[in-house]
């Protein structure tokens, strides 16, 4: 991963908007899982996957740069 990108990233998510930003995405994932359970139309099951799929990536994304963060504090190899 790009230092530029890890660094922009930490410096937009101390702990405590981190832990918003993961709360935020865990409950529009269960919000998107409930409508994907009761929703009849195709194009909308697509919607649904796809916004999950992006709330997912920002989750990982959050957890990516903080433990390239760590490993490199901790004089680990960055990348």
């Amino acid at each position: 991963m790009d230092k530029k990108i890890i660094t922009k990233v930490l410096a937009t998510f101390t702990p405590r908007v981190a832990e918003a930003v993961t709360d935020y995405c865990l409950d529009r994932i269960a919000l998107h899982h409930k409508e994907l359970e009761q929703t009849k139309m195709p194009e909308r099951v697509s919607e649904l996957q796809g916004a999950i799929a992006e709330l997912r990536k920002m989750i990982d994304l959050r957890n990516s740069c903080f433990a390239i963060h760590e490993n490199a504090s901790k004089g680990g190899v960055n990348g």
